[in-house]
């Protein structure tokens, strides 16, 4: 976490016994970081997955 926190992300949240992993349930974090720009920046064009991800489109 030390790790994160080093790199500008945050601790969002945190969901509870979601996790499995070798016979026990774990809680899984979830971190995030601002893009460039910060809240100031634009929101850009939204797309349709098949116009970004062609080959994931029909899966």
């Amino acid at each position: 976490m030390a790790l994160h926190e080093a790199c500008g992300f945050r601790h969002a949240g945190t969901l509870q016994a979601v996790g499995f992993k070798h016979g026990h349930r774990h809680d899984v974090g979830f971190w995030q970081r601002l893009a460039a720009g910060g809240a100031e920046m634009a929101a850009g064009e939204i797309l349709p997955v098949a116009a970004v991800w062609p080959e994931g489109a029909g899966a």
